[in-house]
């Protein structure tokens, strides 16, 4: 989450194509799945080749491989709860107790 958008809000200034590029591999990601976390990850790994492809200088690049290689490593508990279909989607079905707040 903030992590994701911090990264998001350095990206615009070093490089708006990459931030382009790794914003539209969130959203197809994100909305053929339906798992945020999953749109993360595919932006992690978009962003560093969309950079490398437009022969960016080589210190964006750098930044921009280690943005995305943070973004897959911090995204790891989500990819075994992908797999065990545990992670919530977008839309699913809220869990018992969630969203029972009540004020007292």
């Amino acid at each position: 989450g903030k992590g994701i958008a911090t990264s998001a809000g350095v990206l615009i200034a070093l490089t708006p194509w990459g931030f382009l590029m790794a914003l539209l591999a969130f959203l197809i990601a994100t909305s053929i799945s339906r798992y945020v976390s999953l749109g993360s990850i595919m932006a992690g790994i978009v962003l560093p080749v969309a950079v490398w492809g437009r022969a960016e200088p080589k210190p964006i690049l750098y930044i921009c491989i280690l943005m995305g290689t943070m973004a897959v490593i911090k995204h790891r508990t989500n990819i075994g709860r992908i797999i065990a279909g545990q992670e919530p989607r977008i839309g699913g079905a809220k869990s018992k107790g969630e969203g029972e707040k009540t004020c007292r």
